[in-house]
């Protein structure tokens, strides 16, 4: 394998790996790749990390065109992995849109989701949206693209304001607060918190009061 697949293929498997040790003997974990990976997804998964009781038993590798598999699996899975996962996409032909949207609905259900590329996704927008959907569909709704594109515009500065949001720069985060609330508008949870933390702010709180520490740590 290339050097990029195998690093990709070594997290995952070490990851799932972890799985079992923490679940016993209800795990399930489901690995989705292109048809042509799954080979090389069975045989590392074997070998490398001593899974191969496990395989085809309560370790399933299918590929995405593996439909009914895919859909039979899913309902009772404990971890799902996603090779290529820039290939998951909302739009394109039915079949697509149907697996796009079995993943997404057992991934909100899951609490170990861990979709792999080597393709970077930040000049795609709709794409990069999509997989951040199936990580976290309450925060990344498909309809914000919007919303999206200005997060990836702002997030230079969005760094620099989260480098200053620490609690011994207590006297100076109105301008901080003011500059997230401009730069991120469409972030409702975002907002709620920054409104919070600017009242307790305003109250001129001692550096390590727990209940401002803690709502500078949710800003962040």
């Amino acid at each position: 394998p290339d050097e990029v697949g195998l690093g990709k293929l070594v997290e995952a498997g070490v990851l799932s790996r972890r799985c079992f040790l923490d679940g016993g003997q209800d795990t399930q974990v489901i690995v989705l790749a292109p048809a042509s990976l799954v080979p090389q997804w069975r045989a590392e998964l074997a070998s490398k990390f001593f899974l191969r009781k496990q395989l085809d038993s309560s370790l399933h590798v299918l590929s995405f065109s593996d439909d009914w598999q895919v859909l039979r699996r899913m309902a009772t899975a404990t971890m799902l992995v996603v090779d290529e996962a820039h290939h998951l996409r909302r739009g394109g032909n039915t079949s697509q849109v149907e697996l796009y949207d079995r993943v997404a609905a057992a991934a909100a259900k899951l609490d170990r989701v861990l979709l792999i590329s080597a393709t970077p996704a930040l000049h795609n927008t709709r794409g990069f949206l999509e997989m951040l959907h199936l990580l976290d569909p309450q925060t990344y709704g498909l309809e914000d693209e919007a919303a999206l594109r200005e997060r990836i515009e702002s997030r230079q500065a969005v760094a620099e304001i989260v480098a200053s949001l620490t609690s011994d720069n207590a006297l100076y985060l109105d301008y901080a607060l003011d500059q997230l609330t401009t730069l991120l508008p469409h972030d409702a949870l975002l907002q709620a918190q920054v409104e919070k933390l600017r009242i307790l702010s305003d109250a001129m709180p001692a550096e390590d009061d727990p209940e401002f520490v803690e709502a500078l740590g949710r800003v962040r």
